[in-house]
C-alpha cells in the first residue's frame, strides 16, 4: 500500500498493556487509570469463564460499548439488562457509582470481549446495533460511534474522520494491518490525530479493525 500522509501517533501494544486477572476472569487495558485518547478512557479486552461473572464501577459517568469477539454476553444494571452476541453491540450509559455486571451464562466455555468507555455526563446514545462482517467483508461497517470491518488479505481502504479535529483511536482484533504506514498486530492500538482519512491494508485473511472516534 502507497501513501504520501504522515500524520501524528501513538501506538499502544498489546504485549505492553496492563492485565488484572483472577481464577475465572482476565482484562487487558489499554488505558491506564489517567490517561486516554479525548474523550475515550476505556478500552479493555476481557475474557470470562463459563458460569462466572465480574463488575464494572466508574467514578465518572460513562458511556459504555460492550463488543463480543468470541461467545455471548449477559449484562445487568440498575434500569437495563439483556443479552449480546458476537455481531451486535451494546451501548449503556452508565452514572457514576453504579455497578454493570457482565456475565458468562455458557457452561464452559470461554467468552471474550472488549469493553469501550467515553467519559460523558449526557450520553449521546442508548441501544443494541447489529451487523454482519463476513456479508459487508473488506469493508468498514459504520455504527453509531464506531466502525468495524473484516478484510481478506491484501485489501486496502480509506476511513474518512467523521469529526477530523479530534482524532481516531485504532484496534486490531484479529490478523494485521498497515494502517498509516504503521504495523500493527492483533490486539494492537494507534492513536491518530492531525488527519481527516485513515489509510489501511489487510496483511492477513479475516483480519478484523475497529475504528473508534474519541469525541462524539
Amino acid at each position: 500500500m502507497t501513501t504520501h500522509t504522515q500524520t501524528e501517533a501513538i501506538i499502544h501494544l498489546a504485549e505492553q498493556r496492563a492485565c488484572t486477572q483472577s481464577h475465572w476472569q482476565r482484562s487487558f487495558h489499554t488505558f491506564g487509570v489517567h490517561s486516554g485518547f479525548g474523550k475515550l478512557t476505556l478500552l479493555n479486552d476481557d475474557t470470562l469463564k463459563g458460569g462466572h461473572s465480574f463488575n464494572y464501577s466508574f467514578t465518572e459517568d460513562r458511556l459504555i460499548l460492550l463488543l463480543p469477539i468470541v461467545g455471548g454476553l449477559d449484562y445487568q444494571h440498575a434500569t437495563q439488562s439483556g443479552f449480546i452476541e458476537v455481531g451486535e453491540s451494546q451501548f449503556l450509559s452508565l452514572p457514576k457509582g453504579e455497578k454493570l455486571t457482565l456475565i458468562n451464562s455458557y457452561e464452559s466455555e470461554l467468552i471474550n470481549f472488549v469493553c469501550v468507555g467515553w467519559n460523558y455526563a449526557d450520553a449521546p446514545d442508548n441501544g443494541c446495533h447489529s451487523f454482519d462482517l463476513d456479508a459487508n467483508k473488506n469493508k468498514m461497517n459504520a455504527l453509531p460511534f464506531f466502525s468495524i470491518g473484516k478484510f481478506a488479505g491484501r485489501q486496502d481502504d480509506v476511513y474518512t474522520l467523521r469529526n477530523p479535529d479530534k482524532g481516531v483511536f485504532a484496534f486490531v482484533i484479529e490478523g494485521a494491518f498497515e494502517l498509516q504506514n504503521r504495523l500493527l498486530q492483533p490486539r494492537d492500538g494507534l492513536a491518530l490525530w492531525n488527519t481527516s482519512e485513515v489509510e489501511f491494508e489487510a496483511l492477513s485473511e479475516g483480519a478484523i479493525l475497529l475504528l473508534i472516534e474519541p469525541n462524539l
